[in-house]
């Protein structure tokens, strides 16, 4: 486990990577929080050279490794993530093999955004029930027990109240994560910003909403919608 996917890059097929060493068919396995895109690419670069790959990011924060209680999101094929399973439940609570390879990459980045928010909505909650004048145990206590219970209300609850900020979760990973969420938000919602332009121009143009061409006239000049519908006016389109 490191820092990003530059570092996994270099210790995996850098100068003096594994691929210089290992012998044909080895299975690397990285926990590193690298992103989905990052996996794929090392991955496809170490298939050239004969070996396998599977993403293991961990969820759990340091006190669950410490325990040896995280919990693992594997990614990769079926043989491969069940050779690396033994190593992983070592250090683990729970492995789960997320799906193909990236999968976990893609899990461990949704796990993170919720987490964040979480983190977000517990310090307003306790700001907001220390300004309304409340016991803010009896407010942990009902939180705790009820729908608004969670991981990060457990590990940062006390710490919250008592100002104390020492991180669980290096800022770097967060930023990490953000990147990597943002750059598929950004890339979805430009998706489907081109998608609304070109149907917005279908409409404008009276072409069909689910194909290329549309009638606007019938051969007797009737004026027609989008679905070939005949219109008593232009008015009415």
């Amino acid at each position: 486990m490191v820092v990003d996917g530059s570092q996994v890059r270099e210790l995996l097929l850098g100068r003096d990577g594994v691929v210089y060493g290992a012998g044909d068919g080895l299975l690397c396995v990285d926990c590193s929080t690298i992103g989905r895109e990052a996996a794929l690419a090392i991955g496809a670069a170490l298939r050239e050279h004969g070996l396998r790959f599977v993403d293991a990011p961990v969820t759990g924060s340091t006190p669950a490794a410490r325990d040896g209680t995280l919990t693992i999101m594997a990614g990769g094929a079926d043989g491969d993530v069940a050779q690396a399973r033994p190593a992983l439940a070592a250090m683990s609570a729970r492995v789960i093999h997320a799906g193909p390879l990236g999968d976990g990459q893609a899990i461990k980045v949704i796990n993170n955004a919720v987490a964040a928010a979480n983190a977000v909505t517990v310090a307003e909650a306790l700001i907001a029930a220390a300004a309304g004048g409340l016991d803010l145990d009896a407010v942990v206590a009902v939180l705790s027990s009820g729908s608004g219970g969670s991981k990060i209300l457990e590990a940062k609850g006390a710490a919250m109240r008592e100002h104390d900020y020492t991180p669980l979760f290096g800022r770097r990973t967060w930023q990490r994560t953000s990147h990597c969420a943002s750059r598929k938000r950004v890339r979805a919602l430009s998706q489907r910003r081109a998608r609304a332009r070109r149907s917005a121009r279908r409409r404008a143009s009276g072409l069909r909403g689910s194909g290329l061409r549309g009638r606007r006239r019938g051969r007797r000049g009737t004026l027609r919608g989008p679905f070939g519908n005949p219109l008593e006016s232009a008015e009415n389109y």
